[in-house]
């Protein structure tokens, strides 16, 4: 079913009473049992049931013959967890980082992976960013998976630290 919505750079739409100066966009919805599940072809990296942020503005217009409807326009949670597994040898930290992303989070980080061109140009400019981690390796799985979170993965050192003076709050 095709859904009209107005995008956040155009407006919300009339609550009273829309017209069709307020629409600028189209999305599909397709509902399957009680689940509505919206899709958007313009972003090659979003992953199915996700529109982009620029949709996301409260309600569009399903396009029912003789049948219109109001829909809110959401997208499932996105969330990001991170996880970091440290051990200490000869007063140096040192251990695995974890970064898992999911929903718009994992598509942000797929667009600015494409952005840099490649995963490794994407980790040299990470690596940059860093204070107070050194990232040693780093491996980026399910980029091209887009119903998967997409999973980074760093090998890292805690330079510089002195045992004796440091505090760890867990």
């Amino acid at each position: 079913v095709p859904v009209l919505l107005s995008t956040r750079d155009h407006g919300i739409l009339s609550p009273v009473h829309p017209t069709i100066a307020d629409f600028n966009y189209m999305i599909v919805m397709v509902t399957s049992g009680n689940q509505k599940i919206f899709l958007d072809a313009t972003e090659p990296e979003l992953a199915v049931g996700l529109v982009p942020m620029r949709c996301l503005n409260g309600k569009g217009i399903s396009i029912v013959p003789g049948l219109p409807d109001e829909i809110e326009i959401r997208n499932p949670a996105s969330a990001s967890f991170t996880s970091v597994f440290l051990e200490m040898k000869d007063g140096k930290f040192s251990g695995k980082l974890s970064v898992r992303n999911t929903g718009l989070s994992a598509f942000n980080f797929r667009q600015d992976l494409k952005k840099e061109g490649s995963e490794k140009d994407h980790f040299e400019k990470f690596k940059e960013k860093a204070e107070g981690v050194e990232f040693l390796n780093f491996s980026y799985l399910n980029i091209d998976s887009l119903n998967l979170p997409v999973e980074r993965k760093y090998d890292i050192t805690l330079p510089n630290q002195d045992s004796e003076s440091t505090v760890i709050y867990i």
